[in-house]
């Protein structure tokens, strides 16, 4: 079991910049990822390749943030003598008990992504956004049909498992354990998790903000539920489930209705 009961040691031994390096790497590496996007949109000549490159942010996150992700969370699990399967916890409850409560955490994080968001965007954009109207969708512009099928099948699960892994799973209670604080932890991981989002959405200032704040919102909840929980597959689990829905299954059907 991963959870440090004695704050004070585990912050001699573990120290504060790897749980921070947690909680801020990823921005870092999707950032790489939005660069390399671009370079291969500039070179085959497209108008916007800045734009293009976010838009395919839901692959090439799978393709190069995650991998680094996960290289260094087995490099730092490693120097305390565990695995990433101790992260996760498993043997903690019986699974079929993780699968049930993941299933039914998922509404609660649906509800709490929608919230956040809304209060996001009413925070950047103000009472507008309820009366700006909506871009009907350009068949032309829309990427593949196998871009929604890689958001559908392949992200939801590399996504669920390396976000929870990093965020919850290590940063979380290293974080608590190097400041001796459970709530100061908790927020310190949930200003980085809305970072993170901040590099899917720079394509002007409010944007930037409006997914900053609706993901720090949703990172303090899913580190509450960690918190009172200390186990990590539910949250896996139901991060999966909103990702295939949300990232996946709504944005395939509004594709198929757009070009059917």
């Amino acid at each position: 079991m991963t959870t440090l009961s004695h704050p004070q040691d585990a912050a001699n031994r573990i120290g504060l910049a790897l749980p921070l390096a947690a909680v801020f790497m990823r921005f870092g590496f999707i950032m790489l990822g939005n660069g390399l996007a671009w370079l291969i949109f500039s070179a085959q000549g497209h108008p916007t390749p800045w734009n293009q490159a976010l838009l395919w942010g839901n692959v090439h996150v799978t393709l190069v943030a995650d991998p680094l992700t996960i290289a260094f969370l087995l490099w730092a699990v490693r120097r305390e003598g565990l695995t990433l399967r101790d992260l996760v916890g498993f043997g903690q409850s019986p699974l079929i008990k993780d699968v049930l409560l993941g299933l039914g955490i998922t509404v609660l994080l649906a509800i709490t992504l929608f919230v956040g968001n809304l209060i996001g965007a009413l925070v950047a954009f103000g009472p507008a956004v309820f009366t700006q109207p909506v871009a009907p969708l350009d068949a032309a512009l829309l990427p593949p049909l196998g871009y929604y099928l890689w958001a559908l099948i392949v992200l939801p699960v590399t996504v669920g498992i390396t976000e929870e892994l990093a965020y919850r799973g290590y940063a979380q209670p290293r974080l608590e354990a190097a400041t001796g604080s459970r709530w100061l932890g908790l927020l310190i991981m949930a200003f980085g998790f809305g970072v993170q989002h901040i590099a899917f959405s720079m394509t002007d200032w409010q944007s930037a903000l409006a997914r900053f704040v609706g993901t720090f919102i949703a990172g303090i909840v899913f580190g509450l539920i960690y918190m009172k929980q200390r186990r990590l597959l539910p949250l896996i689990i139901g991060h999966w489930v909103v990702n295939a829905v949300f990232l996946g299954l709504f944005p395939l059907l509004g594709y198929l209705m757009t070009v059917g």
